[in-house]
Parts: structure tokens; C-alpha cells; sequence
């Protein structure tokens, strides 16, 4: 073999330095082009975000001079006047409610309650008047003596539709002269049961 069919071959002893050298600095700008990107990334967000609290604020703020105009101001009296009159009728409603059903809870006076009362008025008694109240019966009446007084009110007592009966008053009308009779008039005063306190 001869020397001539070989070829020469140059070797470069710096080859290894000039490329660390490239792969450094072609790794230099990939970190740099790679912290261009990040930084433009948090520039970003940072800006939107920035835009976003900006564009909140002035809704906020539309919002806030929304609230304080005359229109608002005067529809959130006319609300609160609404409320005050809602629970005012609230009120008034229980309170009816109430006094409804104190009402049907009491007996109607009907015929047989006052059959009773006729019932029980003895022979000689006459009535002046009768007054009726939720809470009593007043009846003023003449009678020929004393003892037909007393027998209505046991009559009365009797009847158990009263929770007292009582006579406040007898008056002599006329005395006993030449065998005339006597007349007496007398108040009775009769407290009905179960009454609506009030």
C-alpha cells in the first residue's frame, strides 16, 4: 500500500471547545428566549387581570351612582312604606283572626236560651227593660212583693247559663194602703259565662 491513496485528514484539537462554545451560547438564548416567553406570559396575566379589576370598578361605580339616583332612592322608600303597611295588615289580620274565632266560639243567642230565661220568671213579675251585653244581662222589672224577687233569682241561679246573679237594687214603688197591694221595682244583674276577656 502506498501513501498515496491516503487521504489527509486535518485534525482541529479546538473543534471541541468551538462547539461547547455554540451549544453554550445556543443554550443561552433558548433560557433567554424561554424567560422572554415567561415574562411576556406574566405581563399578560398581570395586564388582563389589571383590565379586569378596572372594568369591575367602573361596574361597581355605575352601580354605586345607580344607587345613590333619585329613582333608587325614592323606590327603596316606597319598599320600606310597603313593608310598614304589609305588617301593619299582618297585624290587624292576627288580631281579627283572633277575635273571629273568639266569636265562634260563643253560643248565638237563640230561641231556647231565651225560652230558658222566660222559664224561669215566676208569676207576677214584670219586665221593664232587658239590656244584653257580651258580658251580661241587666233586666229591670216590677214585681208585687219581695218573695217573687227572690224566687227569679233562684230561678236564674238555677238555670246554670250564668257565672253570678245578683239583685243591686229593690225599690218600693208603692206602699200597702187600704188592702192595695204593694209594688216593688228591683235591677237584676246577671254576669254570663265564658265572656271575652279583654
Amino acid at each position: 500500500m502506498s501513501n498515496i491513496n491516503l487521504q489527509k485528514q486535518d485534525f482541529n484539537f479546538f473543534s471541541h471547545e468551538i462547539y461547547s462554545k455554540r451549544s453554550t451560547r445556543k443554550r443561552s438564548i433558548q433560557l433567554g428566549v424561554m424567560v422572554l416567553i415567561f415574562l411576556m406570559l406574566i405581563a399578560g396575566v398581570y395586564f388582563y387581570f389589571e383590565y379586569a379589576i378596572h372594568s369591575a370598578q367602573e361596574q361597581i361605580d355605575s352601580l354605586d351612582e345607580f344607587l345613590a339616583s333619585e329613582e333608587v332612592d325614592a323606590n327603596r322608600r316606597l319598599v320600606a312604606e310597603k313593608k310598614q303597611e304589609i305588617n301593619e295588615l299582618k297585624r290587624h289580620s292576627a288580631a281579627l283572626k283572633s277575635f273571629l274565632e273568639n266569636i265562634q266560639r260563643k253560643d248565638i243567642i237563640g230561641i231556647e236560651y231565651i225560652n230558658q230565661l222566660t222559664s224561669a220568671i215566676p208569676q207576677g213579675l214584670f219586665f221593664e227593660s232587658i239590656t244584653l251585653t257580651t258580658e251580661q244581662i241587666h233586666i229591670q222589672g216590677k214585681s208585687p212583693n219581695r218573695q217573687i224577687i227572690a224566687e227569679y233569682l233562684n230561678n236564674m241561679q238555677a238555670l246554670e247559663l250564668f257565672q253570678d246573679v245578683h239583685v243591686p237594687s229593690i225599690t218600693t214603688i208603692s206602699e200597702e194602703e187600704d188592702n192595695e197591694q204593694s209594688e216593688y221595682s228591683f235591677v237584676m244583674t246577671c254576669i254570663l259565662k265564658d265572656v271575652m276577656e279583654e
